[in-house]
């Protein structure tokens, strides 16, 4: 069986990626390690997003679960988690996530933290392993920058991406289970907006059903443990979300979207905003066409992850980490038809990105982040369509096209 050892040596990807999994893990000891107060260095707390999750939660337990929307409260909670922690961080998730994360808040901070994270690379490697054509596959997962940042933050993304990669997997296989994976994703609504209209496009009606059962009873648990109050504090939060990110409160050299990217190159807000539409309705357009020509294909799937991560201009650098879906099903595609030079350079720099976000973004103006996810969509909705038409030659040489047919 093919490999990633057929694009590249093999003996060093494994050294390389046992190497960084390896300065990875060492960095996140030693973070801990050399902590005093469970802060680190910079002055942070460590787990530095996972202290709101933490937070909130324990105000939901407390019977205060609006609390979380509110800057002084969370904060107050927030240094009752980590007394010696000066930054607040805000609480932007819906009622859904809230109910989790008052799960999370019955333990210690610390081990709750360390239960999160554990429970988040557990999923991503058992969903993740079987699409990366190589024997080392947790290996390289493990060493993948994105992989590391949303460890470091103590963030969901991997939770993300082991969601999103077993709805596509299993869409056909098992379409409840897809379904389910799907209503999960109600805990972080933007990135279930694309999976109705490619389902609606399929007709893949019995995940549809699925996805909405567990989208209804996720929001239905929510609402019977903190009332109608809570959505109304939420929905009232979101244009504080906005005013955070225009104002420059959040770091833009984290933010890899087109908003940003804009705005970075010095655009104003309105272009920036219109450039955002016009990149998250391409978006749209392209995926439900590539579903609607391909059907609920493995690249099909690489451009419905990678689309969905280009329509909202609040996303982090944390959240590249699910792009680990995509790349692995171009991984395949390249081990199966071969790569050139450039598309095995390519294909590297993609998975590298997140390390040039930042620091590096705020000294060139140049939002890399945003650009490798407009280029990773481009590069798998090609192959899908390059694959589709390929699958359709091959049955019209069969059955004289009728095969070919259903594919479209």
């Amino acid at each position: 069986m093919r490999d990633l050892s057929a694009i590249y040596d093999g003996q060093r990807l494994l050294t390389y990626s046992r190497l960084i999994a390896f300065a990875f893990m060492a960095a996140l000891v030693g973070s801990w390690t050399i902590s005093a107060g469970l802060l680190d260095p910079s002055g942070k707390p460590l787990g530095a997003d996972f202290i709101t999750f933490w937070s909130a939660g324990r105000l939901s337990l407390d019977g205060n679960a609006a609390g979380a929307f509110d800057r002084e409260t969370i904060f107050a909670m927030q240094r009752q988690a980590v007394p010696g922690s000066d930054a607040v961080f805000l609480w932007n998730y819906p009622p859904t996530f809230q109910l989790v994360a008052a799960g999370l808040a019955a333990m210690p901070y610390a081990l709750s933290y360390f239960v999160f994270v554990a429970a988040g690379v557990a999923a991503f490697l058992v969903a993740l392993r079987p699409l990366v054509p190589w024997r080392e596959a947790g290996v390289l997962l493990l060493a993948l920058p994105g992989t590391f940042i949303c460890v470091l933050h103590g963030q969901n993304s991997l939770i993300s991406a082991a969601l999103m990669t077993c709805a596509i997997v299993m869409i056909d296989r098992r379409p409840v289970v897809a379904g389910v994976c799907i209503g999960l994703l109600a805990y972080k609504p933007q990135f279930g907006l694309l999976f109705p209209l490619v389902l609606a496009i399929t007709g893949r009606w019995r995940v549809m059903a699925a996805a909405a059962g567990t989208t209804a009873v996720f929001a239905g648990a929510a609402t019977l443990v903190f009332g109608l109050e809570l959505w109304s504090a939420f929905l009232q939060n979101l244009p504080v979300v906005r005013q955070v990110m225009e104002s420059g409160q959040l770091p833009w050299g984290k933010m890899p979207s087109a908003w940003v990217f804009l705005r970075k190159l010095g655009a104003g807000e309105a272009t920036a905003y219109a450039a955002q539409t016009i990149v998250a309705c391409s978006a749209v357009a392209a995926t439900v066409y590539v579903w609607w020509r391909c059907g609920p294909t493995l690249l099909a799937g690489a451009v419905l992850v990678s689309g969905t991560m280009l329509l909202s201009p609040y996303t982090f650098d944390y959240e590249m980490a699910i792009m680990a879906v995509p790349l692995a099903i171009i991984a395949q595609r390249l081990v199966e038809q071969g790569a050139d030079t450039r598309e095995k350079v390519l294909l590297l720099i993609l998975a590298l990105t997140p390390l040039f976000m930042g620091t590096p973004v705020d000294a060139t103006g140049l939002q890399l982040g945003f650009a490798a996810l407009a280029t990773t969509f481009v590069w798998s909705a090609r192959m899908a369509l390059a694959a589709a038409v390929e699958r359709a030659s091959t049955c019209d040489g069969v059955d004289g096209g009728g095969v070919a047919r259903a594919f479209h």
